[in-house]
């Protein structure tokens, strides 16, 4: 039976849940000879501020993909040929450009409408029959080949032409529908295809999402990350907990935040960057997870 690990983040941004996903998956890799499968239900990059790393890894592996699953993939050296069955739901932002809105004349609207980028393009991967993935785009119409924003219409056409369908989408009620037919099918296929192969998955959540996807649920450990601090949850309370919080914020997105405040963790220590302390303080949370594995 598969033991399920769910990482999450305790701020938006920089929590550190790669990190400590991948001293992780070393471990159960160096320590007890166990391939650890990563997973990333949800992912989002920046198509300006990383253009380096998502050319670099287009360039091998074909597709857009999560930085940090890559990271993982390669720390955990899994046999998987295809990564997005790892990361089945990954968005490319892109931002606007100053310059073609000063050029014209409409500063103001720039300031006013762009300084935040915006969707460019998102993938979905679904596994279909015979355990074989097809790979679904939602291009947003607005941005693509728009001079006002940045494009690498390269990757994009490279995608489209091996795509298994393209949708594009023009404003945001659109965008929740593509959304709705295809987030369910991509996460709960690619898990459910791992979950039958696997001896440990391991999720990494979406910035400080508390429940990123379902699969989150089948979670037997429960671990919230940030800034030198670990806490862990006993799956059932911390899913209670969200519960709750959902029947009284119905319109909200559950954050971790939201979470710590209500529901008291099962443990939590504080680490350093010191090697020495870090390792320790690993080493304490593979106890932790190890506890669970035994019950």
């Amino acid at each position: 039976m598969v033991f399920v690990i769910f990482v999450a983040g305790l701020l938006e941004h920089d929590s550190g849940k790669t990190t400590l996903s991948k001293e992780i998956i070393k471990h159960f890799k160096d320590e007890e000879n166990i391939i650890v499968q990563p997973f990333k239900p949800l992912s989002g990059n920046n198509l300006y501020y990383n253009f380096k790393e998502i050319r670099k890894n287009f360039d091998k592996y074909k597709e857009i993909l999560s930085l940090d699953i890559i990271e993982l993939v390669e720390q955990a050296e899994t046999k998987v040929e295809n990564p997005t069955i790892n990361n089945p739901v990954h968005k490319l932002n892109t931002p606007a450009i100053p310059y073609e809105f000063i050029k014209e004349g409409v500063t103001q609207t720039y300031y006013n409408r762009f300084t935040e980028s915006v969707a460019l393009i998102q993938r979905f991967t679904i596994i279909e029959e015979e355990n074989k993935s097809k790979n679904y785009y939602i291009i947003n119409n607005q941005s693509y080949k728009n001079a006002k924003f940045f494009n690498e219409e390269e990757i994009i056409e490279e995608l489209r032409k091996k795509a298994e369908k393209i949708n594009t989408y023009s404003n945001e009620e659109e965008y929740i529908a593509l959304n709705m037919d295809y987030y369910a099918k991509a996460t709960e296929s690619t898990f459910n295809y791992f979950e039958k192969k696997e001896k440990i998955i391991l999720i990494e959540g979406f910035n400080n999402s508390a429940h990123p996807a379902w699969c989150v649920r089948k979670a037997n450990i429960v671990i919230l990350v940030g800034p030198g601090t670990i806490i862990t949850y006993e799956p059932e309370k911390y899913f209670t907990a969200i519960d709750n919080y959902r029947m009284i914020n119905r319109e909200k997105l559950t954050i971790t935040s939201d979470i710590v405040k209500l529901q008291k963790p099962d443990a939590m220590f504080r680490f350093s960057l010191n090697k020495e302390d870090l390792d320790k303080k690993i080493k304490k949370l593979i106890e932790e997870i190890n506890k669970k594995k035994i019950k």
